[in-house]
């Protein structure tokens, strides 16, 4: 009585001097039994449970009269695999005999299950016990294992170079490099002989997608392991340019630069100047960022760095040329009162201002009619027609460095008398 797995193979044997036997062997569906007569008296078996499927052969109808193994298999060494066969009649396993052409390069057992112990070419067979005559043979192919591990070193990175390293292999010849193009194929770039390769003389932000597999070097043949699976490696982004403050208001600003080749993520950084040191104050995975700012209008310094974030490592460019961030002055609250030949304006001190400017219209544009300190609030208008009306506007200005905003205004209508 031959007990088996759901996958063919042979778990266990039992022999019976009756025609019954009582056999526990776990859940139902997962076995199949075939039972063997030892004469040509095929007798009456069952099963209690009916989800075990029975055959009952007589011995003289389990001889193998074909074969067939697939032609070839690869594998990888320390790899195991069975077999994959087909036999006439289907009972006949017992009349299989398995065999290896080199045992160094890979075995077999008496159930097909192929080992794979190192690099090069064996040839499996498979013959009837009871006929010579029946056999079919398998082309065994044992290459090295798949590389694993492909990872590039995040210390060694700069702008302008990608240094990548793997598990290393034993027995192996060496390590072919692949470039994996954009449509998926593969472009052979070098062989070496270590666990590591550096790409130099790059641009900053530049991809380099490989792949790489192991090779060994038997006589004349040379034996080639699976591809990796591709990895995306960079350099360093570029140092951020054009960083500007804009969009600037009462309450808040955005800074606002050029993107970074490649780069997906960008640090903000604001100088602390007691400490004086640069601190990171938030990201951004766009090319800006708002900011209140300081609540008294005052200027602050900013600087950003981009970031390429890629399979678990982070790497950071420079930080950009810094600038100075600030909220936009508040706007003057004017008041106005005239004469007959004149028009004075004042106003109350504004939040962030470091001076004035004061306009009036004329010819349907506003003409600038003076730049105040942001001491002066008030401003008189000279040298006015009577019973006239103007139009005037002052503009609160702020400026840090080279950097300069002007508030918004409302315009001022009043009548000389």
């Amino acid at each position: 009585i031959y007990i088996y797995d759901a996958t063919g193979i042979l778990i266990k044997t039992y022999t019976s001097y009756s025609t019954s036997r009582s056999i526990t062997i776990g859940k139902s569906d997962e076995y199949f039994i075939k039972v063997v007569a030892k004469n040509s008296q095929v007798p009456s078996w069952k099963v209690s449970s009916d989800k075990i499927p029975v055959e009952v052969f007589s011995s003289e109808l389990l001889k193998l009269t074909d074969i067939s193994l697939p032609d070839s298999i690869n594998m990888a060494v320390g790899s195991t695999e069975y077999c994959d066969y087909q036999i006439t009649p289907s009972g006949a396993r017992n009349d299989m005999r398995w065999f290896s052409s080199d045992t160094s390069v890979a075995t077999v057992n008496s159930e097909g299950k192929i080992s794979a112990k190192k690099c090069g070419v064996v040839t499996i067979s498979c013959h009837s016990k009871s006929n010579s005559k029946v056999v079919s043979k398998c082309i065994v192919t044992v290459r090295p294992k798949k590389v694993t591990g492909l990872a590039q070193s995040k210390d060694a990175a700069t702008t302008s170079k990608i240094k990548l390293s793997w598990k290393a292999l034993s027995g192996v010849s060496g390590y072919r490099i692949y470039l994996v193009q954009d449509n998926g194929t593969y472009k052979k770039l070098e062989d070496v002989t270590k666990n590591s390769y550096t790409f130099t003389s790059l641009a900053p932000g530049t991809k380099k997608k490989v792949a790489v597999r192991a090779f060994k070097t038997v006589g004349d043949d040379t034996y080639f392991g699976a591809y990796s699976d591709p990895y995306a490696s960079f350099t360093k982004p570029a140092k951020v340019e054009n960083l500007s403050c804009v969009s600037q208001t009462e309450s808040g600003f955005k800074l606002k630069w050029s993107r970074a080749k490649n780069a997906n993520l960008y640090y903000i950084y604001k100088y602390n100047a007691d400490k004086k040191t640069w601190v990171k104050i938030g990201y951004s995975r766009t090319n800006s960022y708002e900011l209140s700012g300081s609540s008294d209008g005052s200027a602050q310094k900013y600087a950003v760095a981009a970031v390429i974030k890629h399979n678990g490592i982070r790497l950071l460019g420079a930080r950009s040329s810094s600038i100075y961030g600030f909220r936009a002055p508040s706007v003057p609250k004017v008041t106005a009162s005239a004469g007959s030949s004149s028009v004075t304006l004042k106003w109350g001190k504004c939040t962030g201002a470091a001076g004035f400017e004061v306009y009036q219209k004329k010819d349907g544009s506003y003409k600038l009619l003076a730049t105040l300190k942001s001491s002066t609030l008030s401003y008189t208008v000279k040298s006015l027609s009577s019973s006239t009306t103007y139009i005037f506007k002052v503009k609160s200005v702020s400026t840090h460095g080279s950097q300069t905003k002007k508030s918004t205004s409302s315009a001022v209508k009043i009548t000389t008398s």
